[in-house]
């Protein structure tokens, strides 16, 4: 019976490992489908996201989709309108595989980084979004990016004393620990938000703070 698990377990990390080769090696030809993402806002707080191979007209589709494009490392995502039968854009990003990671850039300083799970052998696609769990940087202390929540830097949310910010305002130092997800609330069906944050944020619950000048 051992033997057994431990063969279907085998040959399921083989069909997955070979999924992934072809979901790498034909991206930048490829084009796919998930269900219609209303912005880039919802992109962004995507944490799973499906997709299927696009292997038929778009003018074909039956329901209304978003259609990923990956073409010369740039992945342009837009949603289409089956009655309208018309694209509307919802965005163009640079992007990137790195050991089995998606990585997509929205912009500057914000980046997407996905692992990716395949059904079958290359025609469906699951994308999980992959967080770091450890946070270790250096940056400047603006006291101006104080949040209710402590000190906003480098991209995360670093719970810090009010009066512990005001000492150290205007100081260069090194930050790490442990990096909790917070999930955005009270977004609406659209994707919009009515209170709260409306991003996935990355908390540094318990800093270690070392001043480097």
């Amino acid at each position: 019976m051992k033997q057994y698990f431990h063969l279907i377990l085998f040959v399921l990390i083989s069909v997955n490992c070979f999924g992934q080769t072809l979901f790498f090696d034909n991206l930048n030809l490829s084009s796919w489908t998930s269900t219609s993402i209303k912005s880039e806002l919802q992109l962004s707080n995507s944490t799973e996201i499906n997709l299927t191979t696009l292997k038929i007209s778009k003018d074909s589709l039956k329901k209304n989709v978003s259609i990923w494009t990956f073409k010369d490392s740039v992945l342009t995502i837009t949603n289409y309108d089956t009655n309208l039968k018309r694209d509307s854009l919802i965005g163009k990003y640079n992007f990137k595989s790195a050991n089995s990671i998606l990585e997509v850039k929205l912009n500057d300083i914000s980046q997407l980084n996905f692992k990716v799970g395949i059904i079958s052998t290359g025609s469906f696609a699951t994308l999980y979004r992959s967080f770091e769990k450890k946070a270790n940087f250096t940056a400047n202390v603006d006291i101006g990016n104080t949040t209710k929540d402590g000190l906003y830097l480098n991209r995360y949310v670093v719970n810090i004393p009010y009066d512990k910010i005001e000492k150290l305002n205007g100081k260069t130092v090194n930050i790490s620990g442990d990096v909790t997800i917070v999930k955005p609330s009270n977004l609406d069906r659209n994707g919009k938000l009515q209170q709260g944050r409306n991003t996935i944020t990355k908390h540094i619950l318990n800093p270690k703070i070392k001043i480097v000048e």
